[in-house]
């Protein structure tokens, strides 16, 4: 059986109390550690929450992007 080429979307759950969802916007960070791939940070509940951490990083010399998901 083939598989498609076509990119599945990507989903992204969080357990709220007690209750899996999402239907909530969702932040992560995304950043360059020194190795091959990137590596991410969060989930944040809101944009400001991820740009916080992102300017973190680059104050310490560090590549990193937010990245928003269910949007």
């Amino acid at each position: 059986m083939l598989m498609s080429t076509k990119r599945q979307k990507r989903n992204y759950f969080r357990s709220y109390d007690g209750v899996s969802t999402n239907s909530y916007r969702m932040f992560l960070v995304r950043y360059l550690n020194g190795g091959e791939l990137p590596e991410f940070d969060g989930p944040y509940g809101t944009m400001d929450e991820a740009l916080d951490k992102v300017s973190e990083y680059l104050k310490n010399g560090t590549c990193a992007w937010a990245i928003g998901y269910n949007e």
